[in-house]
């Protein structure tokens, strides 16, 4: 059977559901306000691997209240970004 190659924009999103994800987990369990920003220390218990855009971007978790992204949202081969 082949091998499924998963595009570098699509396994950003990925990540990126991944991160949001996470951190309504982390705010929930430690009762934290939506101005709260957690660190990727605070994050690690969540993930199994650490989440690294394909493309190279870097990724910032923001406050609770606000998305994450990466810093190719804005590159001109696709914008890394995630809707809510």
């Amino acid at each position: 059977m082949p091998v499924r190659r998963i595009k570098p924009m699509t396994a950003c999103f990925q990540w990126l559901d991944q991160i949001a994800g996470a951190k309504d987990q982390w705010a929930v369990e430690h009762n934290k306000s939506t101005n709260d920003i957690p660190t990727w220390e605070d994050m690690k218990q969540y993930f199994r691997d650490t989440p690294t855009c394909p493309a190279g971007g870097t990724y910032s978790i923001n406050a609770v209240n606000e998305a994450p992204t990466c810093s190719l949202q804005n590159a001109t081969n696709g914008a890394h970004i995630l809707r809510h």
